[in-house]
């Protein structure tokens, strides 16, 4: 994809899930990424695998023929928005059912990702952000500061949907 973008250089930004992603992109392509944001990631390591397997699943919701998944599936995420943000929930609550049978398999992914080794090979600038009440990755600033000798900030508001909240 970056060839077909014919991208010799670029900044990269990834959010929660997506920041997983952009620490391989950034250890795979490092001397093309220039820059690398990293908003609300978590960092990968021994601790959050074994951790995971007591959280269980973060969005799965069985489908039902009255559709009350969907209100299970808003009761699941209202914690990460205020109130006045419904309308970034409903969001939400509306694009989960395209991939409900699949909706698991990026954070199943994300606790099998082998990221320490990952994180010596990033040599671009870095930044690690997250919102003060996103417990999933605030734990993860110290973690990436140590990691990879880049500042952290905690951003003045917000939770897991922090793009949404305090672009």
């Amino acid at each position: 994809m970056i060839e077909a973008l014919g991208l010799d250089r670029f900044h990269l930004v990834g959010h929660h899930t997506g920041g997983v992603i952009a620490v391989e992109l950034a250890a795979r392509f490092r001397d093309r990424v220039a820059s690398l944001t990293l908003s609300g990631t978590p960092l990968v390591d021994d601790d959050r695998r074994a951790g995971a397997v007591t959280h269980g699943r973060i969005d799965h919701v069985g489908p039902a023929p009255d559709g009350r998944h969907l209100r299970e599936l808003w009761g699941r995420r209202r914690g990460f928005y205020r109130p006045g943000e419904e309308a970034a929930l409903g969001r939400y609550v509306m694009d989960a059912p395209t991939v409900l049978d699949r909706v698991e398999e990026g954070h199943e992914a994300v606790r099998r990702y082998a990221m320490e080794p990952r994180l010596p090979q990033i040599t671009s600038r870095t930044l690690a952000v997250c919102a003060p009440r996103d417990h999933y990755s605030r734990p993860s600033l110290a973690k990436f500061a140590a990691a990879l000798g880049c500042p952290t900030k905690v951003l003045s508001d917000g939770h897991v949907a922090a793009p949404e909240q305090v672009p």
